[in-house]
């Protein structure tokens, strides 16, 4: 456990981040190809985004908005749909609805998978081929 602490210990603290990258894809509504900017999501505001898409009618479990899960983590993952002027040149009031407006189904499956992948564990052999 030392080894850890010594590790950590030599890691500057302003140095941590969260991790970013880009996904690229063909957007069929827009007949383009875009590279979305995306980020890994705090723990936290992971955990939030999931509460608020279970349904508990009654103080019970109902079930798990799927829709409103994968919405929420976009616009949480990606700020491209947090801007005010696409919103308003797409003639939406939101973000929720910019990525309704810009994406279809599969389209958001695809980022969001993207998005979550940036907060998945990394295997022991990715670590090596970076390291190598």
């Amino acid at each position: 456990m030392n080894n850890i602490v010594d590790l950590l210990l030599k890691i500057d603290a302003n140095e941590v981040k969260m991790p970013t990258g880009e996904h690229e894809m063909f957007c069929k509504k827009l007949g383009e190809k875009l590279n979305f900017e995306i980020k890994a999501i705090d723990a936290e505001v992971v955990s939030e985004i999931s509460e608020q898409c279970i349904d508990m009618t009654g103080g019970e479990f109902r079930e798990i908005d799927t829709y409103k899960l994968k919405v929420k983590t976009i616009v949480e993952g990606c700020d491209l749909f947090r801007n005010k002027e696409l919103q308003a040149h797409f003639n939406v009031l939101n973000s929720d609805e910019l990525v309704k407006k810009l994406l279809l189904s599969g389209e958001m499956d695809a980022l969001q998978s993207a998005i979550n992948g940036l907060n998945e564990v990394q295997k022991e052999d990715k670590i090596e081929e970076i390291k190598n």
